[in-house]
């Protein structure tokens, strides 16, 4: 029944992407990569996109300046979806990633393991405070933050741009995507348990005028190769902060 269901061509798709779709379906039953996709893929959200969103979020952190010298925080991390392209990239020791929920980060350390990468020293933490709690004293050059805005609420949108401010240097660049405020979903919708809060621009200028940072937004997500037949999300603004000291 549930191979029935995947087959059904869902109204939004296009005939390409359905049959796409299909072909994955089949696939994720038979080949053990695709298996292993799919797992992965369930943590994190859009299915059958894994290569894309690896590349556009490299795209955009690449774009942004990000050098093999630097360090990254990469904030709620999931099973390491541009993390296994980012610690080989990244010098070692230079790749933290943090996540919430402690099943991706049980993913990631399997995949370490699996893609040999171990001697890079990643670092990843299951933390409900952004690391806070458990990388005291550390700073990063960026800090990463995919799609995870839209499923904080304001007081952990708060404590987020805390953890930014009191992890950046004066020349480091916190960058993340947030909704399009235009976008209109169903009261109490939700992925995974999570929530959705869409916002309008003037929300974020505020906060970062609150701890100090300048704002500018980079575009759409989709301009860096975001799937553009993901409607709901390929919209969403990259927003980029720098601590104003780094502005004088």
């Amino acid at each position: 029944m549930r191979l029935i269901n995947a087959l059904r061509k869902p109204e939004h798709e296009t005939w390409k992407s359905y049959f796409s779709l299909l072909l994955y379906a089949v696939l994720r039953r038979v080949h053990p990569r695709y298996r292993e996709q799919y797992r992965l893929e369930t943590l994190v959200g859009p299915r059958n996109v894994w290569d894309k969103l690896v590349q556009y979020q490299f795209n955009i952190l690449t774009a942004a300046g990000l050098q093999p010298e630097h360090s990254l925080l990469d904030v709620g991390c999931g099973p390491l979806t541009v993390g296994l392209r980012l610690i080989p990239y990244l010098n070692k020791g230079n790749y933290v990633g943090v996540d919430l929920r402690p099943q991706p980060i049980l993913e990631a350390y399997r995949l370490i393991a699996k893609h040999s990468l171990v001697c890079q020293n990643p670092k990843l933490v299951n933390s409900s405070t952004f690391g806070k709690d458990e990388l005291p004293n550390r700073s990063f050059d960026y800090m990463w933050v995919s799609q995870l805005c839209c499923h904080l609420d304001d007081a952990q949108m708060i404590q987020l741009f805390e953890q930014a401010r009191a992890t950046m240097k004066p020349d480091s660049v916190f960058l993340t995507d947030v909704m399009d405020p235009a976008t209109v979903l169903p009261e109490g919708h939700k992925w995974s348990g999570f929530l959705f809060h869409i916002r309008p621009f003037e929300y974020y200028a505020e906060l970062a005028s609150r701890f100090g940072f300048s704002m500018e937004t980079r575009g759409q997500i989709k301009d860096f190769g975001y799937p553009e037949h993901i409607d709901l999300l390929k919209t969403n603004t990259l927003l980029e902060f720098r601590p104003l000291n780094s502005m004088t």
